[in-house]
Formats: C-alpha cells, sequence, structure tokens
C-alpha cells in the first residue's frame, strides 16, 4: 500500500500555495513606477539627443535666434541676447547684444566725433566675432567711437530710419551706410516688414511664417535654443527647390525664393518706370521754367508801369516843382543820356552822377512819405496801396529770377532733398530710399561736419 503524499507537499493548489493579489493602491503604485521610469529614460534620452547635436553644431546655429517682433522696421535684436554663431564653412563665432538691441559693447555717451555704422547683416559681421566686425576695425583704425547698428534683414528703408532715428538721439558727425548689392536692389521700395516675421525668435520670410502659434510652457527654448528640434524642424520642413540643368554651376537644390523677396520687376521694370518718372519730372521742370519765364517779363511791365503811376503821382503833387520828371528818373536809377557810353560823346563824371543819384532818391523818398502822412491824416490809402502793390511785385520778380537762375537740373544730377558732400564734389541724395539709391556717388561721401552729418 503507497503512502499518500499530503496535497500541500505535492505542490497542488490547495490554499497553502495560492499568491495574494495585489490591491488597487498596490497596482497604481507599480503604474507610477513604470511611468515615472518610462518618462526618466525618455528625459534622459532626449537630454542625451540634444546634448549630441549641441556638440555636433558646436552649440552653434547657423542664424540669428533672438529677433523681436518692431512695427516699423519688422524687426529688431532682443536686447542683452546672446548666442554662438556658425555658418559653415566658417568658424563659430560668439555674437552679443547690448542693451540698446545693437550689435557689441554698451554705447559711449553721445557727442565726440562719433561714426554711425548702418546696414545689414555684412555691417552686423554674421560669421565673425564682435571685436571683428567691420565696424570695430573701422574705430580702431579710425580712432573714432564707432555704432554698429547694421541688423539682419534690414534693407534700404530700414538703413534710412535707423539713421534719423540715432541722429536724432546721439547728433553723430557721419554716417556710413553699407549697400548689399547682393539683396538691396529688390529691396529698395520693399519695407522689411513685409519682408519678415517673427517666429519664435527667429526671422522668416513673411510667406512662411504661421498665422498663428500655439504657446505653452517651454516653448520659447524648444523652438529657438534646443538643437535637437531645430535638426527635427529642418528634415521635417525643408524648403521648396526647383530644377536646374544638370550642367549648372549652382548645384541641387535651389531655394525658389518668395514673393517678398522681390524679382525682376524690381530691377528692369522698376527702373523703367523710374525712369519714366524722371522723365516726367524733368519735362514738368522745363514748363515750369518756361513758364516763369513768361511770368518774369510780365511781371517787368507791371512793375514799370505801376512805377510810372507812382512817380506820376508824386510829380504832381509836388507844390514846389522840386520832384519833377527828371528828378524821379534819377532816383529810379535811370539817369538818361547822364553816363551812356555807346553815343562816343563825352559824360560828366561818374562820382557826380552817382551823387545825383543818391540827392534824386533821397528827395523822392522823403516826398513820398510826406505825401502817404498826408493822404492817412485824410483817410485815403490811393498812394499806400500802389507802393504796397509794387512791393509784392518787386518780391514776386525776385522770386521768378532765382528760378530762372536756377533752370532745369539735369536727369542725371537731379536730387529731391538735403545732401551731403561727395569726395568727387558730387552730391548724395538722402531723403528717400530711391533717390539716395540711385545717387551716382553712393559710395564716395567724406564727412562734412560743418554742413552737418555726412553720408557714405
Amino acid at each position: 500500500m503507497t503512502a499518500r503524499t499530503p496535497r500541500a507537499e505535492r505542490g497542488d493548489d490547495g490554499p497553502a500555495s495560492r499568491t495574494p493579489s495585489p490591491t488597487p493602491r498596490r497596482r497604481g503604485l507599480r503604474a507610477l513606477s513604470i511611468t515615472f521610469q518610462l518618462l526618466l529614460g525618455l528625459g534622459l534620452g532626449l537630454a542625451l539627443t540634444e546634448v549630441a547635436f549641441s556638440v555636433r553644431n558646436g552649440g552653434a546655429f547657423p542664424h540669428v535666434n533672438f529677433y523681436v517682433a518692431d512695427p516699423e522696421l519688422g524687426v529688431r535684436l532682443e536686447p542683452g541676447a546672446t548666442m554662438e554663431f556658425q555658418l559653415k564653412p566658417n568658424p563659430p563665432s560668439t555674437i552679443h547684444v547690448n542693451s540698446r538691441g545693437y550689435r557689441g559693447d554698451e554705447w559711449p555717451a553721445p557727442g565726440g566725433d562719433e561714426v554711425i555704422v548702418v546696414g545689414d547683416s555684412q555691417v552686423f559681421g554674421l560669421g565673425v566675432d564682435d571685436d571683428r566686425t567691420f565696424s570695430a576695425q573701422l574705430a580702431q583704425l579710425s580712432g573714432r567711437p564707432v555704432i554698429n547698428a547694421g541688423v539682419p534683414t534690414y534693407g534700404p528703408m530700414e538703413y534710412l530710419a535707423v539713421a534719423r532715428e540715432l541722429l536724432a538721439e546721439r547728433r553723430s558727425k557721419t554716417v556710413v551706410v553699407v549697400l548689399n548689392f547682393v539683396n538691396d536692389p529688390f529691396e529698395i521700395d520693399r519695407p522689411n516688414r513685409d519682408r519678415h516675421a517673427v517666429w519664435d525668435g527667429w526671422a522668416v520670410r513673411s510667406e512662411t511664417a504661421p498665422t498663428q502659434v500655439t504657446q505653452f510652457p517651454g516653448r520659447k527654448w524648444l523652438f529657438s535654443k534646443s538643437h535637437a528640434f531645430y535638426t527635427l524642424r529642418r528634415w521635417l520642413h525643408a524648403r521648396g527647390t526647383v530644377e536646374i540643368p544638370e550642367d549648372s554651376e549652382l548645384g541641387s537644390p535651389v531655394d525658389a525664393g518668395t514673393p517678398s523677396e522681390g524679382g525682376l520687376d524690381d530691377l528692369v521694370l522698376a527702373s523703367r518706370s523710374a525712369r519714366a518718372a524722371a522723365d516726367a519730372e524733368h519735362q514738368t521742370a522745363v514748363a515750369a521754367l518756361t513758364g516763369s519765364r513768361a511770368r518774369l517779363d510780365a511781371v517787368d511791365k507791371q512793375i514799370a508801369d505801376q512805377r510810372v503811376t507812382i512817380d506820376r503821382k508824386l510829380a504832381a503833387s509836388s507844390e514846389d516843382g522840386k520832384v519833377g520828371n527828371f528828378q524821379l528818373e534819377v532816383a529810379r536809377g535811370k539817369p538818361g543820356d547822364i553816363v551812356r557810353e555807346d553815343y562816343g560823346e563825352s559824360s560828366r563824371s561818374l562820382q557826380v552822377t552817382a551823387s545825383l543819384i543818391r540827392q534824386a532818391a533821397k528827395l523822392r523818398n522823403d516826398h513820398l512819405a510826406a505825401q502817404l502822412k498826408k493822404e492817412e491824416k485824410a483817410g485815403k490809402s490811393e498812394l499806400k496801396d500802389l507802393v504796397k502793390a509794387e512791393a509784392d511785385l518787386v518780391a514776386e520778380q525776385q522770386r521768378l529770377r532765382k528760378e530762372i537762375a536756377a533752370g532745369v537740373p539735369p536727369r542725371a544730377a537731379r536730387r529731391r532733398a538735403s545732401t551731403s558732400t561727395c569726395s568727387s564734389s558730387r552730391r548724395c541724395a538722402t531723403s528717400t530710399a530711391r533717390s539716395w539709391w540711385s545717387s551716382p556717388c553712393r559710395s564716395t561721401c567724406r564727412s562734412t561736419p560743418a554742413s552737418g552729418p555726412s553720408t557714405t
């Protein structure tokens, strides 16, 4: 007879071998632990990914990432910002922005022979350290304080706006304007506020900017400071390309660009319209000059008639006969044949003639003043009105003579506003971007402190 093994020893599913089921609380803690481990692993993975991409990029970005929106200029730089920048194959560089929102150290107090340099990324100094920018080199070479007012994305309109803003504040003696011939010809009539928009600290072309963004904690760092996220966005949002010939030297892909950046119209069609406008302006000036000459002839005749009327009244009112037609002619500077040299006859001394003119003029003026007082006492104003009408005609005569003396300026030399002297003795117009751009001496101006700030 075989002995029976107790159920507990055989390992049967008896009451002694069952494991108690976990309580709801323990299940919740276990789920939290697993979630925490997953989040911790994910966080460590993201952190390692960020570090890896940051190390790969040398902590640098290929674009400035601290822009702030501005209603007039489109963008400005965030005051106090700093970043590592590298546009390969150039070496990395460090960018610092001062409290005024411009690159470099804090500015000195206004005054002295300060120089303001305005421009775009060339003046800003993309790709070099603060002390290697064009403005810093100019300060070292000239020994003068130099303000670096260059901002990437700016064009000729913004150059003028920044120059006016800083000149009103600092009263600098010299302004240097650096033109970028790669894109400035397209941006003469295109304000930066229409060309660029700020997207999480980046300046993007207006057509590529989102109409709205969803804000959340950490968005600014994630979208503008994270190297891993930047790489992901670059992969996901590759810009459009166009097909080009295989034998092209440009390579592929090629950025097709956006309408706000300008095109053929800005270079060819716009120049045609500008030339047509200049021709129309020239024709208007010619017509105005012709009209001024015709009007001057009429004014000269009116002045002569007015003076004859006044002189007749003075001669008629002279009771003692001291003021006659001869004296009045002399007083007007018309001594008749006294000093005429075209007759071949001898004439009296010029000193005697001059004395006669002075005496006659004093006699006429004294008599005119007496007659004006006499009329005033009598409550009349006929003579006074004639004298005033003559003065108005003389003023118009002088104005017309100045206009005619100025003539019609040549098309190439025409300017629209205040100018500054150039080293070639020409003038650079600085009131509008178009007239300034068309100036033949836009890069040769010299400092002219006597006539205000100069522009290069």
